[in-house]
């Protein structure tokens, strides 16, 4: 059984700032959150069904035919991966749950999660994720490729043959394994004029402490995966079994697979991301505004405060 792990949002894009949700009037403080989701996959079914035809092949009586035919067919499959990602990022319900998770760290700077919110979130995927999830933004990659159809017809024969596509189901089991989140947030000391990068939450003893662990069965999607191989049939015997190969199903969950943390080493953490999305020094930032903006506003900030009379104009 082949295992694949999602981290959605994708960590490249959130190595930029505009990528992460600002909570602030004054642009000093962002959120963000992820959903992690271990897929299974696996057949469906061991019986496989036939497609659309390929090529006709037409039979001699008193003729052995044995040959190898080249088809070109362009096709157009849908990639899962990126539509999956695609609708996860647009789902309302979603988005539901991420402004849950920012208005409970981000307003009130809690920054964790209780126990009460976290059982909240795994009940609200538990009832009610399976009713609004649909893949609603399917991608589609169109490619040209070249068959070579082998195929022996004795002599005995002048009916027409048809090669044909076949198909096999695939399920994906997908579990969400858990969410992390994170508040970046640019501050100055009591005496400092200049704002720097700071994390919540933060580490305590050596361990994250921004991780919401779900292990929760979500769904099952089924879809239809075509093999390299083709099938020879009677042109009088052939019955398409998959009219539409685009089909795809989602349904309760059918496998209580387990997902793990661990399963996750090679992603990023978001204490890695927001290195690279936010620098240390809030005047380093990269946006649609110089340095010295940036600088004038902390300057302005500062007046009346604790720097501006210890070390700024304010000092006597």
């Amino acid at each position: 059984m082949k295992k694949i792990q999602l981290s959605i949002p994708f960590s490249v894009p959130l190595t930029k700032e505009k990528n992460w949700n600002s909570i602030d009037n004054t642009k000093t403080k962002f959120f963000v959150a992820r959903f992690h989701f271990s897929i299974n996959i696996r057949q469906a079914s061991r019986n496989t069904s036939v497609g659309e035809i390929q090529s006709v092949i037409q039979s001699q009586i008193g003729a052995s035919t044995s040959r190898i035919t080249s088809v070109e067919l362009e096709t157009e499959e849908i990639n899962h991966e990126e539509s999956f990602h695609s609708s996860i990022v647009s789902n309302e319900f979603i988005t539901e749950i991420l402004n849950n998770i920012s208005s409970e760290i981000g307003q009130k700077d809690i920054f964790k999660i209780g126990s009460e919110s976290k059982l909240n979130i795994t009940n609200k995927f538990k009832f009610e994720f399976i009713d609004s999830f649909k893949l609603t933004k399917i991608v589609r990659n169109k490619k040209t490729e070249k068959l070579e159809i082998k195929y022996s017809i004795d002599g005995a024969t002048d009916e027409k043959f048809v090669a044909a596509s076949v198909y096999k189901r695939i399920a994906w089991d997908v579990s969400l394994s858990h969410i992390d989140y994170l508040i970046v947030k640019y501050e100055k000391k009591y005496f400092g004029l200049r704002r720097k990068r700071k994390h919540q939450p933060n580490y305590e003893n050596g361990k994250p402490q921004n991780i919401i662990r779900i292990n929760l069965p979500i769904c099952c999607i089924k879809f239809w995966e075509r093999l390299d191989s083709s099938i020879l049939i009677k042109e009088k015997d052939y019955i398409q079994e998959v009219d539409d190969s685009g089909e795809i199903e989602i349904t309760e969950p059918e496998k209580q697979s387990k997902s793990y943390i661990e399963q996750f080493k090679k992603t990023p953490s978001l204490y890695q991301i927001a290195f690279a999305a936010f620098p240390l020094k809030w005047k380093n930032r990269k946006g649609d505004w110089t340095e010295e903006e940036l600088i004038a506003i902390e300057f302005d900030d500062a007046i009346n405060s604790a720097w501006w009379f210890k070390h700024g104009p304010g000092r006597k």
